[in-house]
């Protein structure tokens, strides 16, 4: 960026005609004239050590929670530069394991965030999707008493907390329920 101001000091004129010129002592006036192109650059830095939780259960989104926004590399001294949290997302939205979590959207803050250059995103790191255990709803047909355990028909089963939007059904068709006290 702009320098705000430049001092300079050790400087001493030499040759022939010295003893006729004096160095001005202000460095910011119109008496000492600076390079134009002077320039400080933003120092490039990293997000390291970001992780995200090991495992989540299914729940039909691609969104991965961050536990840690990890820490800058190479700030200087006791510079006051802070990381912005952005998103973590799996690959895709279906159980696996070991799948890869890319972040997006962190950035830099701070009084002096300025004179920092953020280079990429934090690096990749993986995590798992487990499946989701269902609750369902069974209706059987009552039996009568007969001292015996014995089998009786299903008559209706449904999945209660499935993600909306999913097509999950329990299919009856060859289902039996038994009864394990008489």
């Amino acid at each position: 960026g702009e320098y705000g101001g430049i001092t300079a000091e050790g400087f001493v004129l030499a040759g022939n005609d010295v003893g006729n010129y004096k160095l001005s002592e202000t460095v910011n006036g119109t008496e000492f004239y600076l390079d134009t192109d002077v320039n400080i650059s933003k120092k490039t830095v990293t997000i390291q050590n970001v992780t995200v939780k090991d495992e989540k259960e299914y729940d039909g989104n691609v969104y991965a929670e961050i536990t840690d926004t990890g820490n800058i590399s190479a700030i200087c001294g006791n510079d006051d530069v802070s990381i912005v949290e952005g998103t973590a997302v799996y690959s895709d939205k279906n159980c696996g394991e070991d799948k890869v979590v890319t972040f997006a959207g962190f950035a830099l803050a701070g009084k002096d965030a300025k004179n920092y250059h953020l280079q990429a995103q934090p690096e990749n790191t993986t995590a798992d999707i487990i499946q989701k255990q269902l609750e369902t709803n069974v209706i059987v047909a009552e039996k009568q008493y007969n001292g015996e355990k014995r089998e009786t028909e299903v008559l209706f089963a449904e999945v209660l907390n499935a993600v909306s939007g999913d097509q999950v059904a329990l299919n009856i068709l060859n289902a039996e329920a038994v009864f394990t006290e008489v």
